[in-house]
């Protein structure tokens, strides 16, 4: 028969309890019936012992404490602010110049596109110049065609046609017997 408890399990630690401390005897503050501030001066009245270890003075109200306080915290705020318009106003700086270098980048691209535009159409005029030059040549070619064998040959192997006309319209007939 098997007990009820399994063998593995390993029973929890007894937990110690913490000796608590004493109570006061004697409360410290005493409830009384009577109103803690005079009606004449609207100030706190502090009993012997007391009056020595409290931080205010015996003339002074809390509420002059309290506008000290919030008026402290609004000063700090107020630095916050100034502190957060600072970084601001450096991150706005900081940006400015950035875009400055930008634009200096993007006028000197400018002018060096401008440059190579100047360079490839010196290169575009020459082609021109070449393309014209071998067009007249070619028309001479073909003219010379008309009268010469061995242009007309040249003409026929390279299958040369004028610009806009069908091969061989400027040509006369090929006569075998015209040799030179």
């Amino acid at each position: 028969m098997e007990s009820e408890t399994d063998p593995i399990e390993v029973p929890a630690p007894v937990r110690k309890r913490r000796p608590r401390k004493p109570k006061p005897e004697e409360p410290v503050f005493h409830e009384t019936d009577e109103n803690p501030l005079p009606p004449e001066t609207g100030a706190l009245e502090f009993p012997e012992g007391l009056a020595a270890e409290w931080p205010v003075e015996p003339g002074r109200s809390i509420k002059d404490h309290s506008v000290l306080i919030l008026t402290l915290a609004f000063v700090l705020f107020l630095i916050s602010q100034a502190a957060d318009l600072s970084q601001s106003a450096n991150a706005l700086h900081w940006q400015a110049r950035n875009l400055d270098r930008q634009v200096e980048g993007l006028d000197a691209t400018k002018s060096n596109l401008v440059a190579l535009v100047q360079q490839r159409q010196i290169l575009v005029d020459q082609s021109q110049r070449v393309t014209s030059s071998y067009n007249e040549l070619l028309n001479d070619l073909i003219r010379l065609a008309e009268t010469d064998t061995d242009a007309r040959a040249v003409v026929e192997k390279f299958q040369i046609k004028s610009a806009g006309g069908t091969p061989g319209a400027s040509l006369p007939a090929s006569d075998p017997s015209q040799k030179k």
